[in-house]
């Protein structure tokens, strides 16, 4: 018999692997020593891409995505056969793939306005020991003052120029290379540049003092530009304008109180999506609008009474005066209506029941190119009415016991009325009073006619110019007369003559009557008569 003896065979050739993320793996066919083996492999990391065994060489792949910060490593154990039952020594391969680097910059992006320096950009990865580099990536057509090449980390500051009324833009490459060179995935990171608004010329105006400006609205070469405004020193002399604000700026009413034109100043500054411009200055010229003087005050006169004569005068030289009056229906004695520089004087009545006044509106304007009316001043007259009052009883003769019933009135409306009541002796019931109207119950405890005196003051309303006024009623009360008989009751016999009963009373000169009432069957006696009873 034959015995054939294989002989062990041995791995040639081999070589370890490291590659960067993505590359082709191609490892050379196996060999053997001897020649002729065949080949069988384990892999004790399926990470690196291949299976974990396999017979015969390994075939070409591609290193797969390692976005740890370590290395994969395999083991790829090769053990080489001849025959069918010699197996050879074993060989290792060690496959490595690295990881890959990352840029790890959370904020990529800026936004500033041009001729402002930006932040430098320190770049920043996931691996230590990575080169970390950046290269000009694009820009808007409007930027200039930017690097347009390469360097490494960082990107430096930048004072970008943009000469375009929006906003542009500029993107670099941030990349990053790791120390087995293998290369991260390109970032973008992006300066976004604003322009500085320029502000159109935005002019002035000149207006006359105490009329209304045009409101002014501001332009630049930005859109969506805001504008603030602020007054520079105002001069003494102006009121009535804003110091500040924002936007369009709105009429104002701006009063100079000099006799010279005095100037406005606004700065007025432009700022686009944070981004100020120069200011410039906007200029109001307010004119003075010349004023008039009244020699006299307003004045408040009671009808019928006489004005006193007013001069009206003006602050600025050589200004034309001229008035006109408005006089309501109730006023009479106002026979001018218009003039210049003097309001005569004038006797007014007024026969209404409350305050009328009469208002005389003066303008003066300015003489020259210049012509500036000034703002109207008025002048005003109020006549009060006479403060006439009347003053009535329902009767003015009462009995003793009955009430005085007293009613106020007067032409004027307001009026307030205190009424003081004297009574004679005896009289009792009468009292002070205030009102239009009141009603008190008077008694006479005397044996001769007594009277109640009742004054009453009327107080004009406030802003009447007329005195008070006084009215007095007399009121007379009569006593309650009683009867005296000269003898007492009688008692007589059928067919006998009574004595002459004489009556008299306690009240001198009352008239006395009597009555008489018979019982059925007595008769000889009137039912009535006078003094006596006979």
């Amino acid at each position: 018999s034959t015995i054939t003896v294989n002989p062990v065979a041995q791995m040639s050739g081999l070589t370890n692997i490291s590659v960067c993320p993505g590359a082709n793996i191609a490892p050379p066919a196996f060999q053997s020593i001897p020649q002729g083996a065949s080949f069988t492999w384990t892999n004790s990391n399926t990470n690196i891409g291949i299976g974990a065994s396999g017979q015969g060489n390994l075939v070409p792949w591609n290193a797969p995505v390692n976005n740890t910060a370590n290395s994969i490593v395999g083991l790829v154990i090769i053990t080489p056969t001849i025959g069918n039952a010699c197996a050879g020594v074993n060989d290792t391969i060690v496959v490595t793939i690295y990881p890959t680097p990352q840029i790890t910059n959370a904020v990529l992006q800026q936004t500033l306005c041009e001729g402002t320096a930006s932040s430098p950009v320190n770049i920043t990865s996931n691996l230590a020991g990575s080169t970390l580099s950046w290269s000009f990536a694009t820009a808007g057509g409007g930027l200039s003052g930017h690097p347009i090449g390469n360097g490494n980390n960082p990107i430096p500051s930048i004072t970008f120029s943009n000469n375009l009324a929006t906003q542009q833009t500029a993107q670099y490459t941030l990349s990053a290379s790791s120390v087995h060179q293998c290369q991260s995935a390109p970032v973008t990171y992006t300066f976004n540049v604003n322009p500085i608004p320029n502000l159109n010329n935005p002019g002035g105006q000149t207006v006359c003092s105490g009329i209304p400006t045009v409101p002014a609205s501001f332009t630049a070469d930005v859109q969506g530009t805001n504008f603030t405004w602020t007054a520079i020193t105002p001069p003494a002399g102006l009121t009535g304008f804003t110091a500040s604000g924002s936007g369009t700026m709105g009429a104002m009413t701006i009063t100079n109180s000099t006799a010279n034109p005095l100037q406005l100043v606004y700065s007025v500054t432009p700022n686009a999506a944070g981004c100020s411009g120069s200011p410039m200055n906007y200029i109001i010229t307010v004119n003075p609008s010349p004023t008039v003087v009244f020699s006299t005050g307003n004045r408040t006169i009671c009808s019928g009474a006489a004005t006193a004569l007013v001069n009206l005068t003006s602050t600025t030289n050589n200004a034309t005066i001229s008035w006109n009056a408005s006089v309501p229906g109730g006023i009479q004695g106002v026979n001018t209506l218009s003039g210049s520089t003097q309001i005569p004087a004038f006797t007014l009545t007024n026969n209404t029941q409350g305050n009328l006044t009469a208002t005389f509106t003066a303008t003066a304007s300015t003489a020259g190119g210049t012509v500036c009316p000034g703002v109207a001043a008025t002048h005003t007259i109020t006549v009060s009415p006479q403060n006439g009052i009347t003053v009535t009883a329902v009767d003015s003769s009462l009995c003793s016991g009955a009430s005085a019933q007293i009613s106020i009135s007067s032409n004027t409306a307001g009026l307030t009325y205190a009424t003081s009541a004297a009574a004679s002796q005896g009289i009792t019931g009468a009292a002070n009073a205030n009102g239009a109207q009141f009603s008190q119950q008077l008694t006479n405890s005397g044996v001769s006619q007594g009277t109640v005196t009742y004054t009453v003051v009327a107080t004009a309303p406030p802003g009447s110019s007329c005195p008070n006024q006084t009215a007095v009623l007399p009121i007379t009360i009569e006593p309650v007369a009683t009867v005296q008989y000269s003898i007492p009751s009688q008692s007589l016999c059928s067919g006998s003559s009574s004595q002459i009963i004489n009556l008299s009373s306690n009240v001198a000169g009352a008239s006395i009557s009597w009555n008489a009432t018979l019982p059925n069957g007595v008769s000889g006696l009137p039912a009535q008569g006078n003094n006596p009873i006979s």
